[in-house]
């Protein structure tokens, strides 16, 4: 009797025969313990409850081919422009014409297929078992198409942003995109790498995952942008280890897509860390925006935030699902977790679960959800002062947004993020 082909065997073929990427070897059984072991979420997986991906799985995939994406094509994406380094990736296939890569005594940042610092991918690729999260993380892990990679050395302080830009889509067919990014920050290091996604098509399905190493006394800032098309899906892993006296930061703005998910997973495995997770979504029509949070306060003395924001129009879903685990070693933990919510429709639906897990007896822990709509009372306020409803509608849409704006330090985000904003909220008059 012949076996029968299951969706996840489609899957792993696809993408091994479009990998580029070969992983360490020494990792090669435990991925494919990892493949063997998991299988494609559905609604009665615990982490994956509220988030449907049958429309996902329905369609048929390929493989992509390199195919040259042209400067006119990325500057009608309307993306962050920044005055830095520049990593392009179109389908998974890096563009050199694109692209400003460094390779110097401070940093070597550049795709993972021409990787210029062997030694490190070797010794820390796979460190944080990242393959272990789920079948989409162990795929995209144990077969890319390509990635970045940024290694910053010793004492190094860039000032310049590192932006990695992943445009996905095709006008003809559905494509599996798959990409692994590995960041490596040495002792000292201070950096901000930012990530934007974006799609020119629809249909294309981009997988991606990410490992993060800050190492002692370094700090990361990551800035995510996300505005991909209809009929897109994106599944985002990342998993972050920090060690002793480490500072890393996340901002994550959601701007547009069929369906996005991201999964952020912290080991804060070094005394006297920091971490702050601050996210921003706005979907709409029948968009989905999925973000799954997971802090592990391994050792003591460490701080972490969370703070999600979402607002919702027409007929589009969200989910938040912020989870914070304490060891029992980590004595004078802070953490902290909050996620509010605005619908500006009676279709709009959100789904809030912040969660703490402590077995620690010293600690300092909250977290907290709220969902509504706009004051009414407050518009009606305004609308008496002589602000009228379209503009009173905006200026408490800016000030529900306000402190997840305050939080960004870098001018050129804070005036992109404003702007885009602006044109959102405007039309939501």
């Amino acid at each position: 009797m012949e076996k029968t082909i299951t969706k996840k065997d489609e899957l792993l073929l696809l993408a091994q025969s479009g990998s580029k990427i070969h992983q360490p070897e020494s990792l090669k059984d435990e991925i494919k313990h990892a493949i063997a072991n998991q299988s494609i979420p559905t609604r009665k997986t615990e982490l994956w409850k509220n988030t449907d991906i049958n429309e996902l799985l329905e369609k048929e995939y390929s493989n992509a081919t390199y195919s040259k994406l042209e400067a006119n094509d990325l500057s009608q994406l309307n993306l962050l422009s920044v005055n830095g380094y520049q990593l392009v990736f179109y389908n998974g296939f890096f563009q050199a014409h694109l692209s400003n890569t460094a390779n110097n005594d401070e940093c070597i940042f550049g795709p993972l297929s021409e990787n210029k610092e062997e030694r490190i991918f070797k010794e820390h690729s796979g460190k944080t078992k990242i393959y272990n999260e789920s079948f989409f993380a162990a795929l995209s892990f144990s077969a890319p198409q390509d990635g970045a990679f940024l290694y910053v050395k010793p004492n190094k302080f860039i000032e310049k942003p590192f932006h990695v830009i992943l445009i996905n889509g095709s006008p003809e067919k559905s494509l599996l995109a798959q990409l692994y990014h590995f960041i490596y920050l040495e002792k000292e290091a201070q950096a901000h790498l930012i990530v934007s996604q974006a799609s020119l098509h629809t249909g294309t399905f981009e997988n991606n995952s990410c490992e993060i190493f800050v190492s002692e006394n370094a700090h990361l800032e990551q800035s995510n942008f996300q505005d991909t098309a209809q009929k897109s899906f994106v599944i985002n892993t990342q998993k972050i280890y920090q060690s002793d006296n480490t500072g890393y930061k996340q901002n994550t703005f959601s701007f547009g897509g069929n369906f996005i998910r991201n999964n952020s997973i912290l080991d804060m495995d070094g005394e006297n860390s920091d971490a702050k997770f601050n996210g921003l979504y706005i979907p709409k029509d029948k968009e989905h925006f999925d973000n799954y949070i997971l802090i592990k306060h391994i050792q003591p003395q460490c701080t972490s935030n969370q703070n999600y924001k979402g607002i919702m129009d027409n007929q589009s879903t969200a989910v938040f699902l912020g989870k914070v685990n304490v060891a029992r070693n980590a004595q004078k933990t802070n953490a902290y977790q909050s996620n509010r919510n605005l619908l500006l429709s009676k279709q709009a639906k959100v789904s809030s679960k912040p969660q703490l897990e402590i077995y620690a007896d010293d600690v300092a822990c909250s977290h907290g959800s709220t969902t509504g709509q706009l004051d009414a009372e407050a518009i009606f306020f305004m609308q008496s002062r002589g602000i009228s409803r379209d503009n009173a509608i905006r200026l408490l849409l800016f000030a529900f947004a306000s402190d997840i704006l305050e939080d960004i330090q870098h001018d050129e985000i804070k005036a992109y993020v404003d702007k885009i904003l602006h044109h959102r909220f405007d039309a939501s008059k």
